[in-house]
Parts: C-alpha cells; structure tokens; sequence
C-alpha cells in the first residue's frame, strides 16, 4: 500500500514513512489530526496502536477512525472467512468495542456512528480527541 500511496501526486507536504502501528517513530504530541481508514482490522495490537495516535496528537487533536463494522452480518461473515485466507486479516471489531478500545487508549470519543455502503460493507466511524492541555 505505501508502494501505491508514494506513487500519488499529493503534493510536497506529505511524507512516506513504514512503521508499526503500536510504535511509530513519530515525537509526542507532533500532530493536530491522525485519520485511520480502513486498516485497522490488519493492527495485531490495536489497544496499543490507539495508544501511539493518541501519543503523536497534540492536545486538542483528533482522531478518525474508518473501518469494518463487526455490527453487520456481512462484515462478520466477512471476517470470518479473512480469518481463514488471509494472514495478514486480524480482526473486525463492533462500534462499542472499538469505542472501549479507545477510551481505554485515554481518548475521548466525541463522535461515533456505523453506516452503510452499498448493500454489502458496513462501516463505523469514531472521532476521538485528545484532552486539551
């Protein structure tokens, strides 16, 4: 995916970097927004990659998560059989457990919803933030 990101023309103000999501080489409180779209079923350690967003927000940032929404029969089903054929799939999680997942992360959703695309995927959207100063 960072192969295909690098080759987009998005302009000088974005940089490519690899890393894992529980431990970003990445300076404490160094950003206002952190958007995460649907990748966060691959994250082998999700409770620590919520941590390590919330570490690089500056006070007062946000976060928004985008992926598969586990309150859909499909999604579920989905996961499922991903979790047969795929190695690199973990897992799809509720709107409710990756709002627990987050709190305990120490952030403060202030925005949650799941919805729909088409007849088949169902997708949640949390916004987080992070205390202010």
């Amino acid at each position: 995916m960072l192969r295909q990101a690098v080759g987009k023309a998005v302009g000088s103000q974005v940089g490519w970097l690899q890393a894992e999501a529980g431990r970003l080489p990445l300076a404490d409180a160094a950003f206002d927004w952190v958007v995460c779209v649907n990748s966060f079923h691959y994250f082998r350690r999700p409770a620590a990659a919520l941590r390590e967003m919330g570490r690089v927000l500056r006070p007062g940032g946000a976060l928004v998560l985008v992926d598969w929404c586990d309150d859909y029969l499909s999604c579920q089903l989905c996961s499922w059989w991903l979790r047969w054929t795929d190695p690199a799939f973990y897992r799809t999680y509720s709107l409710d457990e990756c709002q627990a997942l987050s709190e305990q992360a120490g952030l403060r959703v202030v925005g949650r919803e799941h919805f729909r695309v088409g007849w088949l995927w169902g997708l949640m959207r949390l916004v987080c933030r992070v205390a202010a100063g």
